[in-house]
């Protein structure tokens, strides 16, 4: 069986980590303000994964991976021992090339699996499922859930039972579900996409939002049809956070490594 995960996000937008909520975002700092003011190789140590996201509003198509957030993914891969996820601007597979080359494991995708499905492809045919996450961002409105990509400002027109369909035939390795209403909440997680995922699709999946306190983990993470999750909580999570909440589901019999 496999381990279950703890992955913490870090939004990066115009030169500078960020708060987000509801995919509203807040500057905070850059590399320096995040190296200071967080011990990021001490949290790191109760982390199983980290990612690291370009969330920067542009309606520039072309402009691809941005130099400055290849800089910010080198300084974290220097600094930290763990595994990296890296996503935001991936126009193609020199783009994720980009990203694998410097410091990222597993790149993460999200416009292209709507907008350009043959590049997820031919990323997913060069490096490998195991390197590739889809990540999907959704609202639950009365009318049912609706599908956002672009980081959130563009709603998509298929249906969850078709972005299933989608995702089966692209062959990715994981899926990330980001709960835009749930972002930056801590108010506990959203699992309504999962209820209508097909008991015949297989992915490992990773939920995200909402996260604030230690049992919203051992919520999801009990949870059979859920392999990881992710925070970018960051004020949530400092100090000993991460530390006590690994604590708490290892203590509640929750399949963590052990590092």
């Amino acid at each position: 069986m496999l381990k279950k995960r703890m992955i913490f996000a870090l939004l990066f937008s115009e030169e500078k980590f960020c708060l987000s909520r509801n995919f509203r975002l807040q500057k905070v700092g850059d590399i320096h303000w995040l190296n200071k003011n967080y011990n990021l190789p001490y949290i790191s140590q109760y982390l199983d994964e980290l990612m690291i996201l370009d969330v920067e509003r542009t309606d520039d198509r072309s402009s691809g991976v941005r130099e400055a957030f290849l800089e910010s993914l080198r300084a974290l891969n220097q600094k930290l021992f763990l595994p990296i996820c890296a996503g935001g601007k991936i126009q193609s597979v020199e783009d994720a090339n980009l990203l694998f080359k410097n410091g990222a494991e597993k790149v993460v995708l999200n416009s292209g699996l709507y907008g350009h499905p043959e590049v997820v492809e031919e990323i997913v045919g060069k490096f490998g499922a195991q390197a590739v996450i889809a990540s999907v961002d959704y609202r639950v409105c009365d009318s049912g859930i609706k599908i956002y990509s672009n980081n959130g400002q563009k709603k998509e027109e298929c249906s969850v039972e078709e972005l299933f369909e989608k995702l089966s035939e692209l062959n990715c390795g994981e899926i990330i579900f980001n709960s835009i209403d749930q972002d930056g909440t801590g108010f506990g997680p959203n699992f309504d996409f999962l209820e209508l995922k097909p008991q015949s699709f297989d992915l490992p999946v990773i939920i995200s939002g909402g996260f604030g306190k230690p049992h919203h983990f051992e919520e999801a993470l009990s949870r059979g049809d859920v392999e990881a999750v992710s925070t970018s909580n960051i004020l949530n999570f400092i100090g000993d956070s991460f530390k006590n909440a690994r604590n708490i589901l290892m203590e509640n019999k929750i399949s963590l490594g052990k590092w």
